[in-house]
């Protein structure tokens, strides 16, 4: 698509957004094929959209984050570091795959949130992309929190901020359940009944370098061993940080699944495969 064809699928969306129409509708409306595309695009190019104040919540607990002091909230902390986006001073939220739609259910109920949890399947761009889920929550205070306190800002997967939370030690676990089951991947592969022949392995990759090596910091500090690999991206470098061993993947799952807490079982069953194949 051509500058010009991109600033005439702008100025369209533009009219959209006046007349009130939502996210998943201007993209399948114009050509753009996901909406971090007209985001990169507008950055580029110094332009904005007006808010579509018909599209926020209605507010839900508003003081949700003023103490990180339960596992939930610590999980849902971590889950917006890896997988939330704030859009403006007013509004954050998430798009994940339908397969995980769990994780936003749960975020829904836990903040009371009040706006519905839209499914869509987008194809542009891909023709492998499966339905996303999102849900958008509105609220001056909560991003306001989020910025000030936590460094999660506009555009984080290109700008480094991301401060680790201080938050009590027992609830570390929770916030890192979140990240990982935003950002990390957990690969079991059994080979028969020998363990030796068995794959077992986390990792986990983020945009923010300084943010990715204070959670090495932490979980080295607990005797996990990790490696850090940095690769070159589109539009930016990412760095990965993974596990080398079986016996220290298996080290790093007993911290995440140390409470019963939410999280996503998909990755959990992983980890309880290999626990009974020990």
């Amino acid at each position: 698509m051509t500058n010009d064809k991109k600033l005439e699928n702008y100025f369209k969306a533009v009219r959209m957004r006046l007349e009130g129409a939502s996210k998943n509708e201007i993209i399948e409306k114009t050509e753009f094929p996901t909406w971090r595309v007209l985001e990169f695009f507008m950055n580029q190019n110094n332009l904005t959209l007006p808010l579509n104040k018909a599209a926020f919540n209605k507010n839900g607990d508003v003081t949700y984050f003023d103490e990180i002091n339960t596992d939930a909230k610590a999980y849902i902390l971590g889950f917006i570091y890896a997988d939330g986006c704030i859009y403006d001073k007013e509004r954050f939220g998430f798009c994940i795959t339908e397969d995980d739609s769990q994780i936003l259910e749960f975020i829904k109920s836990e903040m009371k949130a009040e706006n519905s949890i839209v499914t869509t399947h987008n194809k542009k761009g891909s023709v492998n992309r499966k339905p996303q889920c999102t849900l958008r929550i509105g609220s001056t205070k909560l991003v306001e929190k989020l910025k000030t306190e936590y460094g999660i800002n506009e555009r984080k997967t290109v700008r480094e901020g991301l401060v680790f939370p201080k938050i009590d030690e027992k609830l570390l676990s929770a916030f890192l359940r979140g990240l990982s089951d935003g950002d990390g991947n957990l690969y079991f592969k059994p080979n028969g009944n020998l363990l030796s022949k068995t794959v077992f392995r986390w990792t986990i990759c983020m945009t923010d370098k300084p943010f990715i090596l204070s959670v090495k910091e932490y979980l080295e500090s607990k005797g996990i061993k990790l490696s850090l690999i940095e690769k070159q991206g589109k539009t930016c470098k990412y760095y990965v940080i993974y596990t080398n061993s079986k016996s220290h993947t298996e080290k790093l799952c007993d911290i995440l699944y140390r409470t019963d807490g939410f999280c996503l079982q998909r990755k959990k069953d992983s980890y309880l495969s290999f626990k009974e194949l020990r």
